[in-house]
């Protein structure tokens, strides 16, 4: 299950730097397409089929190329909102509820550790939530912003070193 939801976030972080790929080479092409169109009107001699049917392809292509990247640029956008939605549920089914358990384990080890030195009691909990063990668990369920500011492939670069983070405290909780 983690592993095939981080598959998800990584697929979706993929599809999108393609889409990105495609609208830069697509607006790169229809820049060069451009420039040539004036040069080769200015000096086209106007019964050259051949030439005039280049000239045709040149001004075909700059008028394609906008609706392409229009398109392109749709689908950049779902795929953002796919890298979004994949982390998000990656959140829900695989990072929270582990980072959770990891917190609920180390409260329970220092719980076990105080028990031997302290009543049942304020001091108790209070010993057990200002213990590093215990204030580490916690960092590690509150590590991730809620509203992502560098982007989605940013957001979800964050939440698989977030995992990585809690994957290697859980580790060191054993």
């Amino acid at each position: 299950m983690k592993q095939n939801s981080r598959q998800l976030i990584e697929a979706a972080v993929a599809n999108r730097a393609a889409l990105e790929n495609e609208i830069a080479s697509s607006q790169k092409r229809l820049a060069e397409t451009g420039a040539r169109i004036p040069e080769m009107a200015a000096t086209v001699d106007l019964d050259d089929a051949q030439a005039m049917a280049e000239l045709g392809k040149l001004q075909l292509e700059v008028s394609i190329f906008p609706a392409r990247i229009m398109v392109k640029e749709e689908a950049l956008a779902k795929a953002e909102a796919g890298i979004l939605a994949a982390c998000e549920e990656f959140i829900r089914t695989v990072l929270n509820p582990q980072a959770r358990a990891i917190e609920a384990r180390a409260r329970a080890k220092v719980e076990a550790e105080l028990r031997q030195h302290l009543e049942t009691g304020p001091d108790l909990i209070r010993g057990v939530e200002h213990s590093k063990l215990v204030r580490s668990a916690v960092a590690n369920v509150m590590g991730l912003e809620a509203n992502p500011h560098d982007g989605p492939t940013g957001y979800a670069g964050r939440i698989l070193k977030a995992w990585q983070a809690t994957e290697q405290f859980e580790a060191k909780l054993k």
